[in-house]
């Protein structure tokens, strides 16, 4: 099967070396983002699945827009199927119309739910119990394709984003190779999707990582663990941006006597008591936190206890939502 492959994130790299590695795949394309400007030098930085093309030697194609003018390319590598995973674009019925079986999307939740560019992210913040992957035909609307392949992932309640995204990267590699070898088997069986039971979710923004200390402690920590490591969960201390970067909810039952008072009195956002080996204590809105690795803007991450020897002041301190 000859196959043009659509990727930007490092997500997608364990996929397109596995479909590379298959005797019976044949990548006649790569499709990525064009390079953009990062850091403070505003340097050139290629997406993994660029670097990660180039070192396989394949040809790699990084088009502003796919327009007319790029489909003689794909006429020119005569695709027979569109592989995408994480390429962050919607494709016209004109371009699928270039690959004679279409085009599949490789997606990591359990289709319907979490359509859209950030299903990882999304699961954690509603506290899912289950989540998934889904392999779909790509069609006009995202994420809307029949399903061709799908496989559920239990929820522990402690899993990342950064996690999630590695154990998703990893399935994906596996079951992609799966469908494209064995596609006219799983295009036969397809299933079209629920639409009544379709939820979708957007594009993550910087901003969504700031606390709200009125939340409950649930909430926060499901934060904490979908925006880690980016935007990553942050609020303020003495003006300076402050990262949360492992946490859990503390049993209040499990309080000792000599925090019992201050506990009560403290409001949200409040850092009221220090246990170890346990972190720093905060009340919520409902509930307390327990924080056990944050770090300071521009520094880097520290353990509770060496961040109170650094910053003892900061027991007994309220933290911000603004500088």
């Amino acid at each position: 099967m000859k196959i043009f492959f659509a990727g930007t994130p490092a997500i997608a790299v364990p996929t397109l070396e596995a479909l590379n590695a298959s005797p019976d795949i044949e990548i006649v394309g790569v499709l990525t983002n064009p390079d953009r400007p990062v850091g403070r030098g505003r340097h050139y930085e290629s997406t993994p699945v660029k670097a990660k093309a180039l070192d396989l030697k394949l040809r790699v194609y990084q088009p502003e827009s796919l327009a007319e003018d790029f489909f003689d390319v794909i006429r020119f590598c005569r695709p027979q199927l569109l592989v995408v995973f994480a390429y962050g674009k919607i494709f016209s019925r004109d371009f699928l119309s270039l690959f004679p079986n279409g085009g599949i999307n490789i997606h990591p939740s359990l289709l319907p739910r979490w359509r859209g560019p950030s299903p990882i992210t999304a699961a954690l913040l509603a506290r899912d119990t289950q989540t998934g992957l889904s392999i779909q035909t790509v069609d006009k609307w995202m994420d809307c394709g029949d399903i061709l392949y799908s496989e559920k992932v239990f929820l522990s309640g402690r899993e990342t984003a950064e996690s999630l995204n590695t154990l998703f990267a990893s399935m994906a590699a596996e079951a992609a190779v799966c469908v494209v070898e064995n596609f006219e088997e799983f295009y036969r069986n397809r299933t079209p999707q629920d639409e009544s039971a379709a939820t979708y979710c957007r594009k993550i923004k910087k901003e969504d990582g700031i606390i709200d200390w009125t939340m409950p402690a649930v909430d926060i920590d499901a934060c904490v663990r979908a925006y880690y490591p980016q935007p990553k969960a942050r609020s303020y201390f003495n003006g300076i941006e402050l990262y949360f970067l492992r946490c859990d909810v503390f049993d209040s039952a499990r309080l000792p006597l000599s925090l019992l008072e201050t506990a009560a009195a403290a409001v949200p956002g409040e850092i009221f008591g220090y246990l170890k080996p346990i972190g720093f204590l905060i009340k919520t809105g409902d509930g307390i936190l327990a924080v056990s690795e944050l770090q300071l803007k521009s520094r880097k991450a520290l353990d509770a206890a060496s961040f109170k020897n650094g910053s003892p002041e900061i027991v007994g301190t309220r933290l911000g939502s603004e500088p």
